[in-house]
This record gives structure tokens, sequence and C-alpha cells, in this order.
């Protein structure tokens, strides 16, 4: 990391302390002063003294400091996990199903925030300790496209385009009947009582908006619709296509029929696409494709309502 104007004429434990809390870290002065004595952090690759005072540009080394009580984040490997793209900002991956995003408690292990970090050891440090560079999630079950930050500032540039809802998601997703065209849902995504699920209500909750259409239709029975969103609401498109009446295949818990040749939810985000215009693509789950390939020859023209 390194440190700004804003730090200039600090001592080096202070400012530290304060880059470290607006990470979401809450380390003591007294262990920053201890690991800058020791040289486990070091000021652009020197030793210096805790009460020495800032320019306001140097290159701070975290090395392997952590906090006291803190989680750490440790670099694991999966072979089912495929690197879309990375560069000296960005690691992407392609999720497998059925492997948490990110860590819910330390030391839980098998998620692909740890296989980023094991590929990237940088992200482990680029934010919070139970998050690194993680800047959005996907479900358990669902596969695809998930982009990781390597540096403290990428992240906050990516968190602030989610705030601003300038990244577009797309998903691919199977579901139980047909649409007769495009549809647009906007409706505000609230918590459910039970906390497992959301609900679509309009005028309560946080604004969401998803823009689906027919990639292929099997009769009036099933479809493959893409999802279109840039707000990104915690079980968005999954609640909106139940509240259309066309729940996930496998969705239980909106509706969605379980069935022995798809278990998990049929959800596949295909693609992220920044500001900056770089687009990451994932291809459809093998699990997906065969699903569909056993449904027979597609129809041409989608039928449904809606």
């Amino acid at each position: 990391m390194r440190l700004s104007t804003a730090h200039r004429g600090l001592r080096f434990d202070q400012a530290i302390h304060r880059v470290l809390l607006d990470r979401g870290q809450r380390p003591s002065v007294r262990e920053i002063r201890q690991a800058l004595r020791a040289g486990r952090i070091r000021v652009d690759g020197c030793r210096v003294a805790p009460g020495a005072l800032c320019a306001g540009d140097e290159r701070i080394d975290l090395g392997a400091f952590t906090a006291r009580g803190e989680a750490v984040l440790v670099g694991e490997t999966d072979a089912r996990v495929e690197v879309l793209h990375e560069d000296d900002n960005l690691l992407v991956l392609s999720k497998p199903a059925g492997m948490p995003t990110g860590p819910l408690v330390p030391g839980e292990s098998g998620t692909l925030l740890g296989v980023a970090v094991g590929l990237a050891p940088e992200i482990a440090t680029a934010g919070p300790p139970l998050e690194g560079g993680l800047v959005h999630r996907l479900d358990r079950d669902t596969t695809g496209v998930v982009v990781f930050a390597k540096t403290l500032a990428q992240r906050e540039l990516l968190r602030e385009a989610f705030r601003r809802h300038d990244i577009e998601k797309r998903y691919l997703a199977i579901v139980q009947g047909g649409l007769s065209g495009p549809v647009v849902v906007v409706g505000a995504i609230s918590t459910a009582e039970d906390r497992r699920r959301v609900r679509v209500r309009l005028g309560h909750g946080l604004p969401a908006r998803t823009e689906f259409a027919v990639r292929s239709a099997w009769s009036d029975r099933w479809s493959l619709l893409e999802a279109v969103t840039c707000t990104g609401r915690r079980h968005q498109v999954r609640a909106h296509l139940a509240c259309l009446g066309r729940p996930i295949v496998g969705d239980v818990a909106y509706g969605g029929l379980a069935t022995p040749s798809m278990p998990r939810v049929a959800l596949h985000a295909s693609r992220v696409t920044l500001p900056s215009g770089a687009s990451f693509a994932a291809e459809m789950a093998a699990d997906m494709r065969d699903f569909l390939l056993a449904l027979g020859p597609v129809v041409d023209q989608p039928r449904g309502c809606c």
C-alpha cells in the first residue's frame, strides 16, 4: 500500500494505523510500533523508526503483519477453479457450484477467496481481514464470474462502481415456463422473516431492476433466460424470476422444481463488464449444459405468458 499527502507530517506508526483502520482492520498503535521496530513492516523497503515523520508518498510493505485476534486469509488450491483474467490490479475467476465465495467465520476453508489468495497473495491484504480484495459474491450454488481486486485502491474503485450501479452483470438461468418476449422487472428487494430468502415489494426495500430475455425455449415447459442487472441485490435474479412465476430450476427456496438431473439452483453468472469497458465471461457450467441437452430440440419461437 502507499501513503498519501493526507499522511504528511504524521509519525509512521500513526499513519499506518489510520490506513489499516480505513481498511477495516483493528490493530493497535503498539502492535504497529513493534512491527516497525522488528522490520516486519517496512517503508520503501527499509526499516524505519516508528516516530519518524512521513513525507506522504511512501510505499508500505506490511509483509505478513496481522493484528492480534484478526483472521488470516490462507491461500488454497482447487483444480475446479478457472482463471479467466489476471493483471496487476485484478484477478477474475470462474466459481464452481457448491463453493462459497468467501468465508463467513475466521478459519473457514474451501472458499473461492482462499483460492484467489493462493493465486495472488496480495489479495489477502487488499481489504478487511475476512474479505481481502473480494468486492462481490455469488451464492454457493451459483457458478460463474467473480472479480477480485489486488490492491486497496482497486478494491475501493470497484466498490464505488458497484455502489453507483456502473458494473453490468449478466446471468443465464434455466426456468420453469416461458416468456413471450423481453421483460423488465423493477421491484424493491427486502429480507424475508426467515432471512434465508428475500421478497420483492414495491416501494419497500432496496431498489432493484432486472432485464430478462429468452435465449432458448423448449415448448412452454422450460426456458433458458438471460438476466441483465446493474443493481446486484442479494438473490435479486432469483426473487425477480419467482415474482414472474418463472422460478429457477432447482431453486426450492423460491418455488423451483427439485430434480435429480439439476440438484442445485440452475443459475450462472456469465459475464461482468466494468466501467472501463473491460468484460469477463465464463462458459456455462457443464451440469447446466447437460440438463439443456437432455431436453431435446429447441423451439424457435418461444411461447408463454408474461
